[in-house]
Protein backbone atom coordinates (compact mmCIF):
# COMPACT_ATOMS: atom_id res chain seq x y z
CA UNK A 1 0.00 0.00 0.00
CA UNK A 2 1.43 3.41 -0.73
CA UNK A 3 -0.08 6.66 0.42
CA UNK A 4 0.14 9.86 -1.62
CA UNK A 5 -0.62 13.77 -0.45
CA UNK A 6 -1.43 15.95 -2.98
CA UNK A 7 -2.72 20.21 -2.26
CA UNK A 8 -5.65 20.91 -1.00
CA UNK A 9 -6.54 22.39 -4.68
CA UNK A 10 -5.44 19.58 -6.44
CA UNK A 11 -8.36 18.30 -8.80
CA UNK A 12 -8.92 14.31 -8.33
CA UNK A 13 -8.84 13.88 -12.00
CA UNK A 14 -5.53 15.50 -13.22
CA UNK A 15 -3.82 12.39 -10.56
CA UNK A 16 -5.27 9.38 -12.41
CA UNK A 17 -2.93 9.35 -15.97
CA UNK A 18 0.36 9.75 -14.41
CA UNK A 19 -0.43 7.62 -11.35
CA UNK A 20 -1.75 4.75 -13.88
CA UNK A 21 1.85 4.91 -15.71
CA UNK A 22 3.88 5.10 -12.17
CA UNK A 23 2.02 1.81 -11.24
CA UNK A 24 2.66 0.09 -14.48
CA UNK A 25 6.37 1.23 -14.66
CA UNK A 26 7.38 1.23 -10.95
CA UNK A 27 5.52 -2.17 -9.71
CA UNK A 28 6.18 -4.20 -12.62
CA UNK A 29 2.26 -4.94 -13.24
CA UNK A 30 1.73 -5.47 -17.00
CA UNK A 31 -1.63 -5.59 -16.31
CA UNK A 32 -4.42 -2.91 -14.90
CA UNK A 33 -8.46 -2.51 -13.89
CA UNK A 34 -8.46 0.95 -12.74
CA UNK A 35 -11.48 1.40 -10.90
CA UNK A 36 -12.80 4.91 -9.97
CA UNK A 37 -15.73 7.07 -9.11
CA UNK A 38 -17.18 9.60 -12.03
CA UNK A 39 -15.08 12.46 -10.64
CA UNK A 40 -11.71 10.24 -10.64
CA UNK A 41 -12.50 8.78 -14.23
CA UNK A 42 -14.18 11.13 -16.38
CA UNK A 43 -14.37 11.32 -20.41
CA UNK A 44 -11.24 13.11 -20.63
CA UNK A 45 -9.54 10.21 -18.77
CA UNK A 46 -11.31 7.34 -20.50
CA UNK A 47 -10.02 9.00 -23.63
CA UNK A 48 -6.92 9.57 -23.03
CA UNK A 49 -6.28 6.02 -21.72
CA UNK A 50 -8.21 3.91 -23.86
CA UNK A 51 -5.16 3.38 -26.49
CA UNK A 52 -3.01 2.57 -23.10
CA UNK A 53 -1.76 -1.37 -23.44
CA UNK A 54 -3.14 -3.61 -20.98
CA UNK A 55 -4.82 -1.22 -18.90
CA UNK A 56 -9.09 -1.09 -18.75
CA UNK A 57 -11.17 0.85 -16.70
CA UNK A 58 -14.72 -0.20 -14.18
CA UNK A 59 -16.53 3.79 -13.33
CA UNK A 60 -19.68 4.68 -13.51
CA UNK A 61 -21.85 7.17 -16.11
CA UNK A 62 -23.06 10.70 -14.98
CA UNK A 63 -26.66 11.80 -15.48
CA UNK A 64 -25.63 13.45 -19.04
CA UNK A 65 -23.87 10.70 -20.68
CA UNK A 66 -26.87 8.38 -19.74
CA UNK A 67 -29.31 10.87 -21.24
CA UNK A 68 -27.00 10.77 -24.31
CA UNK A 69 -27.23 7.01 -24.43
CA UNK A 70 -30.69 7.06 -24.32
CA UNK A 71 -31.08 9.27 -26.94
CA UNK A 72 -29.00 7.24 -29.03
CA UNK A 73 -31.67 4.51 -28.37
CA UNK A 74 -27.96 2.76 -27.09
CA UNK A 75 -30.25 1.73 -24.17
CA UNK A 76 -34.34 1.63 -22.55
CA UNK A 77 -35.23 2.93 -19.67
CA UNK A 78 -37.45 0.01 -19.02
CA UNK A 79 -34.10 -2.36 -19.09
CA UNK A 80 -33.46 -0.94 -15.83
CA UNK A 81 -34.15 -3.72 -13.37
CA UNK A 82 -34.19 -3.62 -9.61
CA UNK A 83 -33.95 -7.19 -9.34
CA UNK A 84 -31.37 -7.98 -12.02
CA UNK A 85 -28.56 -6.09 -14.07
CA UNK A 86 -28.85 -5.58 -17.53
CA UNK A 87 -25.74 -5.30 -19.86
CA UNK A 88 -25.56 -3.37 -23.14
CA UNK A 89 -22.97 -2.36 -25.67
CA UNK A 90 -22.58 0.45 -27.80
CA UNK A 91 -22.37 -0.20 -31.86
CA UNK A 92 -20.11 2.10 -32.15
CA UNK A 93 -18.17 1.32 -29.47
CA UNK A 94 -18.24 -2.82 -29.07
CA UNK A 95 -15.53 -2.79 -26.50
CA UNK A 96 -17.10 -0.31 -24.25
CA UNK A 97 -20.20 -2.55 -21.92
CA UNK A 98 -22.99 -0.92 -20.33
CA UNK A 99 -24.31 -2.45 -17.00
CA UNK A 100 -27.57 -1.07 -16.10
CA UNK A 101 -28.40 -1.50 -12.70
CA UNK A 102 -31.57 0.63 -10.29
CA UNK A 103 -31.48 0.98 -6.39
CA UNK A 104 -35.07 1.51 -5.21
CA UNK A 105 -33.68 3.10 -2.24
CA UNK A 106 -31.88 5.43 -3.69
CA UNK A 107 -34.75 6.41 -6.13
CA UNK A 108 -37.04 7.26 -3.14
CA UNK A 109 -33.57 9.17 -1.67
CA UNK A 110 -33.51 11.22 -4.87
CA UNK A 111 -37.20 12.08 -5.42
CA UNK A 112 -37.05 13.11 -1.71
CA UNK A 113 -33.74 15.07 -1.47
CA UNK A 114 -35.09 16.65 -5.52
CA UNK A 115 -38.59 17.72 -3.72
CA UNK A 116 -36.39 19.31 -0.33
CA UNK A 117 -34.10 21.18 -2.50
CA UNK A 118 -36.98 22.42 -4.67
CA UNK A 119 -39.28 23.66 -1.57
CA UNK A 120 -36.06 25.61 -0.08
CA UNK A 121 -35.48 27.27 -3.98
CA UNK A 122 -39.29 28.38 -4.20
CA UNK A 123 -39.69 29.81 -1.17
CA UNK A 124 -35.94 31.82 -1.19
CA UNK A 125 -37.59 32.88 -4.57
CA UNK A 126 -40.99 34.20 -3.05
CA UNK A 127 -38.58 36.19 -0.12
CA UNK A 128 -36.77 37.69 -3.22
CA UNK A 129 -39.90 38.43 -5.09
CA UNK A 130 -41.66 39.83 -1.97
CA UNK A 131 -38.39 42.55 -2.13
CA UNK A 132 -39.44 45.88 -0.17
CA UNK A 133 -36.39 48.05 -0.52
CA UNK A 134 -35.35 49.61 -3.57
CA UNK A 135 -33.31 47.18 -5.49
CA UNK A 136 -32.00 47.41 -9.17
CA UNK A 137 -33.06 44.58 -11.93
CA UNK A 138 -29.29 43.49 -11.74
CA UNK A 139 -29.36 43.05 -8.28
CA UNK A 140 -32.39 40.96 -8.20
CA UNK A 141 -30.90 38.71 -10.79
CA UNK A 142 -28.02 38.37 -9.05
CA UNK A 143 -30.11 37.20 -5.70
CA UNK A 144 -31.80 34.65 -7.45
CA UNK A 145 -28.48 33.18 -9.24
CA UNK A 146 -27.17 32.54 -5.31
CA UNK A 147 -29.93 30.90 -4.82
CA UNK A 148 -30.28 28.68 -7.81
CA UNK A 149 -26.81 28.02 -7.70
CA UNK A 150 -27.36 27.10 -3.79
CA UNK A 151 -30.01 24.53 -4.24
CA UNK A 152 -28.48 23.30 -8.08
CA UNK A 153 -32.10 23.89 -9.02
CA UNK A 154 -31.23 25.97 -11.67
CA UNK A 155 -32.62 23.65 -14.48
CA UNK A 156 -35.68 23.70 -13.43
CA UNK A 157 -36.71 26.92 -12.49
CA UNK A 158 -37.73 29.10 -15.53
CA UNK A 159 -37.32 33.31 -13.90
CA UNK A 160 -36.99 36.57 -15.62
CA UNK A 161 -37.46 40.15 -13.96
CA UNK A 162 -39.90 42.85 -15.57
CA UNK A 163 -38.35 46.22 -14.81
CA UNK A 164 -40.05 49.09 -14.13
CA UNK A 165 -40.41 51.06 -16.47
CA UNK A 166 -39.78 54.60 -15.03
CA UNK A 167 -36.85 53.78 -12.65
CA UNK A 168 -33.42 51.53 -12.41
CA UNK A 169 -33.51 51.84 -8.62
CA UNK A 170 -36.76 50.61 -8.05
CA UNK A 171 -39.04 48.30 -5.86
CA UNK A 172 -41.76 48.08 -8.31
CA UNK A 173 -39.85 45.56 -10.75
CA UNK A 174 -41.41 42.27 -10.95
CA UNK A 175 -39.60 38.61 -10.49
CA UNK A 176 -41.60 35.83 -12.64
CA UNK A 177 -40.53 32.20 -12.06
CA UNK A 178 -42.11 29.30 -12.76
CA UNK A 179 -41.51 24.97 -12.48
CA UNK A 180 -40.09 23.00 -15.94
CA UNK A 181 -42.30 20.46 -14.94
CA UNK A 182 -40.99 19.02 -18.16
CA UNK A 183 -37.57 18.81 -17.24
CA UNK A 184 -38.50 17.41 -13.67
CA UNK A 185 -40.36 14.67 -15.23
CA UNK A 186 -37.16 13.75 -17.32
CA UNK A 187 -35.13 14.02 -14.32
CA UNK A 188 -37.04 11.73 -12.18
CA UNK A 189 -37.06 8.95 -15.09
CA UNK A 190 -33.53 8.32 -13.90
CA UNK A 191 -33.74 8.34 -10.26
CA UNK A 192 -32.29 5.12 -8.78
CA UNK A 193 -30.87 4.40 -11.92
CA UNK A 194 -27.16 4.13 -12.89
CA UNK A 195 -24.82 2.71 -15.39
CA UNK A 196 -21.07 1.17 -14.76
CA UNK A 197 -19.18 1.25 -17.60
CA UNK A 198 -16.42 -0.54 -18.23
CA UNK A 199 -13.67 -1.84 -21.14
CA UNK A 200 -12.53 -5.16 -19.23
CA UNK A 201 -13.14 -8.11 -21.26
CA UNK A 202 -16.48 -10.78 -20.62
CA UNK A 203 -14.20 -13.00 -20.31
CA UNK A 204 -12.14 -11.38 -17.24
CA UNK A 205 -15.02 -10.02 -15.92
CA UNK A 206 -18.80 -11.08 -15.83
CA UNK A 207 -21.83 -8.24 -15.33
CA UNK A 208 -22.12 -8.95 -11.82
CA UNK A 209 -18.07 -8.75 -10.81
CA UNK A 210 -18.09 -5.43 -12.62
CA UNK A 211 -20.30 -3.93 -10.58
CA UNK A 212 -19.39 -5.30 -7.51
CA UNK A 213 -15.83 -4.00 -8.19
CA UNK A 214 -17.34 -0.48 -8.59
CA UNK A 215 -19.34 -1.00 -5.51
CA UNK A 216 -15.99 -1.71 -3.30
CA UNK A 217 -15.80 1.78 -3.91
CA UNK A 218 -17.44 2.00 -0.79
CA UNK A 219 -14.45 0.90 1.36
CA UNK A 220 -12.69 3.47 -0.19
CA UNK A 221 -15.65 6.42 0.53
CA UNK A 222 -16.27 4.98 4.12
CA UNK A 223 -11.70 4.95 5.14
CA UNK A 224 -11.77 9.01 3.83
CA UNK A 225 -15.34 9.91 6.15
CA UNK A 226 -13.55 7.61 8.70
CA UNK A 227 -10.15 10.06 8.22
CA UNK A 228 -11.46 13.04 7.89
CA UNK A 229 -14.75 13.75 10.25
CA UNK A 230 -16.22 10.25 12.22
CA UNK A 231 -13.57 8.62 14.06
CA UNK A 232 -9.92 10.30 13.85
CA UNK A 233 -11.47 13.87 12.74
CA UNK A 234 -7.95 14.74 10.76
CA UNK A 235 -9.66 17.95 9.86
CA UNK A 236 -8.83 20.97 10.19
CA UNK A 237 -5.23 20.50 9.90
CA UNK A 238 -2.97 23.10 11.70
CA UNK A 239 0.32 21.87 10.17
CA UNK A 240 2.38 24.59 8.16
CA UNK A 241 5.54 23.18 6.99
CA UNK A 242 5.02 20.23 4.21
CA UNK A 243 6.90 17.71 6.26
CA UNK A 244 4.40 18.50 8.84
CA UNK A 245 1.45 17.96 6.73
CA UNK A 246 2.82 14.59 5.59
CA UNK A 247 3.67 13.08 8.73
CA UNK A 248 -0.04 13.87 10.03
CA UNK A 249 -1.29 12.30 7.24
CA UNK A 250 0.68 9.00 7.77
CA UNK A 251 -0.11 8.46 11.04
CA UNK A 252 -3.65 9.34 10.53
CA UNK A 253 -3.52 6.41 8.04
CA UNK A 254 -1.90 4.01 10.21
CA UNK A 255 -4.42 4.63 13.18
CA UNK A 256 -7.11 4.07 10.54
CA UNK A 257 -5.51 0.67 9.45
CA UNK A 258 -5.60 -0.13 13.45
CA UNK A 259 -9.36 1.07 13.74
CA UNK A 260 -10.12 -0.79 10.38
CA UNK A 261 -8.61 -4.03 11.42
CA UNK A 262 -10.27 -3.69 15.05
CA UNK A 263 -13.74 -3.37 13.70
CA UNK A 264 -12.87 -6.43 11.10
CA UNK A 265 -11.81 -8.64 13.76
CA UNK A 266 -15.06 -7.52 15.82
CA UNK A 267 -17.24 -7.74 12.90
CA UNK A 268 -16.12 -11.80 12.31
CA UNK A 269 -16.57 -12.54 16.24
CA UNK A 270 -19.92 -11.31 16.20
CA UNK A 271 -20.98 -13.12 12.72
CA UNK A 272 -19.53 -16.12 14.80
CA UNK A 273 -21.78 -15.82 17.68
CA UNK A 274 -24.64 -14.43 15.41
CA UNK A 275 -24.28 -18.47 13.68
CA UNK A 276 -23.55 -19.90 16.36
CA UNK A 277 -27.75 -18.60 17.90
CA UNK A 278 -29.17 -19.57 14.68
CA UNK A 279 -27.90 -23.03 15.10
CA UNK A 280 -28.80 -23.07 18.99
CA UNK A 281 -25.83 -23.61 19.83
CA UNK A 282 -26.07 -20.28 22.20
CA UNK A 283 -23.25 -17.63 22.06
CA UNK A 284 -19.69 -18.61 23.60
CA UNK A 285 -18.36 -16.51 26.06
CA UNK A 286 -15.63 -13.71 24.92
Amino acid sequence: MKGLVYAGNTKDETTVIDKVHEIKDNYGIEKVVFVGDRGMLTHSNIEALKDEKDLQTISALTHGEMKTLLDKQVIALDLFDERSIYEVTDPVEPRRRYCLCRNPQAAQREHETRGRLLRLTTDALAKIAAYKRAATVETLGARVGRVLAKYKMGKFIQWSVEPDPNRAKSSEHRLHWSIKTDKMAEEQRFDGCYIIASDVDQQAMNTLEVVNAYKRLTFVERAFRSLKTVQLEIRPVYHKTRMNGFAAMFFSACCHIICNGIWNSAWHHCSQQMRRVRRGVGPSEV
